[in-house]
């Protein structure tokens, strides 16, 4: 199931359908009040005083771009060429996760011994197919979304990809728009650890109570909700 997880500093305020939240994109001024309004909102009720939301963290697979069918491909490719084989389901259920977690989850769903297998070999051999399938499409209305979204906030991107998938998203579909882009080889631990938001937020020069998370994934949502990235 898809879905949309709007996190402050004290808990997911906010769960909507993620399909629901992608047609906003198409009414950018409602999309904005939303923001504004929730937060503002929020704080008063919870905090006593109002804080200023500064800073968007945005999910890249699967809420910028509909990349989750290609890492599918490109992994399954690479597991085959390893003699493995794994699953759709399996791949969906580590979305969030850099390749240091998520392969050896990975090779034990395909019942072998990670320890068996050289990491950097399937990662080079997926890399490679990813880049060759993959076509590149943001969501319809994302780019004028962050473009007018950038007016107002802070903006980043944290994912679980490799640095060279990132920034290759992001540098030919939203050159110029993020201030802060943290990856899966930015970070030891990956979603749902909270690390990756964390060092976003630090990167940001923001406090916690001042992000708003966008994500779709289950792991990044856990992350999200973590203690330890709450006030």
């Amino acid at each position: 199931m898809e879905i949309c997880a709007f996190v402050t500093n004290k808990c997911v305020k906010t769960i909507i359908p993620f399909r629901t939240f992608r047609e906003s994109f198409k009414a950018l001024n409602p999309l904005l009040s939303y923001f504004s309004n929730f937060y503002s909102n929020y704080s008063v009720i919870n905090l006593g005083v109002i804080i200023v939301l500064k800073a968007l963290i945005f999910d890249m697979d699967g809420v910028l771009v509909d990349s989750m069918p290609f890492h599918a491909a490109a992994w399954k490719k690479a597991f085959l060429d390893m003699g493995m084989e794994i699953q759709d389901r399996d791949i969906y259920a580590i979305e969030g996760s850099n390749p240091r977690t998520g392969l050896p989850l990975l090779i034990r769903k395909a019942r072998r011994e990670p320890e068996a297998y050289d990491f950097e070999t399937i990662t080079s051999i997926y890399r490679q197919e990813f880049k060759r399938i993959f076509e590149l499409k943001a969501f319809d209305g994302m780019k004028e979304c962050l473009e007018v979204l950038k007016t107002r906030f802070l903006l980043s991107v944290v994912s679980g990809s490799d640095r060279f998938i990132v920034y290759g998203i992001v540098d030919r579909l939203f050159p110029g728009i993020f201030d802060i882009v943290v990856t899966g080889d930015d970070i030891t631990n990956s979603k749902p650890h909270p690390d990756p938001f964390l060092k976003a937020v630090k990167l940001l020069k923001v406090r916690r109570e001042e992000c708003v998370i966008i994500e779709n994934a289950i792991l990044g949502v856990e992350a999200a909700k973590k203690p330890k990235f709450t006030a």
